[in-house]
């Protein structure tokens, strides 16, 4: 693992950050898993609920990254400072549902990273998207909201389950996402920085 001294301490944090889509797309669970510190704790979507630990991470994987038959993510801008990484990305998703049309999504991304190792992993996306995409896929999208709803709830408990439901109320309006988002896009740093501290 890459050192993570001062100087290259962001260069490093991206690198760390990188693998974790990368191994995501060859499916390699435990390469996963490894990335992460023992007590990481990972919000994918924000306000679904946070997976503390390798046991919580373990499911996570199973639930939501093992159902898919493809996952593919797209960097659009990556920031880094210090220990701290934010990518912008679009995600593309091929699942049971449709393998012809894959679900793509926008996603900010943010990693935190302690010692070489991934301790927070936030994603920020519109979780009502993901909804709205396999209801317009007909009954085989609402097949699928079915067995993920179920899935979800039979590994990870009620709490969980209303946490996504939860997550599809948007705590920031569409038009600061979409500002900020936008920042991110031109690579305007110290207009970024101004918007996340503001």
């Amino acid at each position: 693992m890459p050192d993570l001294t001062e100087e290259s301490a962001p260069e490093a944090a991206l690198a760390i950050a990188a693998r974790s889509p990368e191994i995501v797309g060859r499916r390699d669970k435990r390469a996963w898993l490894d990335l992460f510190s023992a007590d990481a704790r990972v919000e994918d979507p924000v306000g679904a609920g946070a997976h503390t630990g390798r046991a919580a991470l373990d499911t996570f994987w199973e639930v939501f990254i093992a159902p898919q038959r493809a996952i593919v993510f797209r960097p659009l801008r990556d920031f880094a400072r210090g220990e701290r990484v934010v990518r912008y990305a679009r995600i593309a998703t091929v699942t049971a549902v449709s393998e012809t049309t894959p679900f793509e999504i926008p996603a900010i991304v943010e990693y935190r990273v302690r010692d070489s190792k991934i301790a927070v992993l936030r994603a920020f996306w519109e979780a009502r998207l993901a909804v709205t995409w396999h209801l317009g896929q007909g009954a085989r999208g609402v097949r699928g909201l079915t067995t993920h709803g179920a899935r979800t709830f039979s590994a990870l408990g009620f709490s969980h389950t209303l946490g996504f439901s939860m997550a599809m109320r948007p705590r920031v309006s569409r038009s600061d996402a979409e500002r900020i988002a936008g920042l991110l896009a031109s690579g305007s740093v110290a207009e970024w920085r101004g918007e996340a501290s503001g």
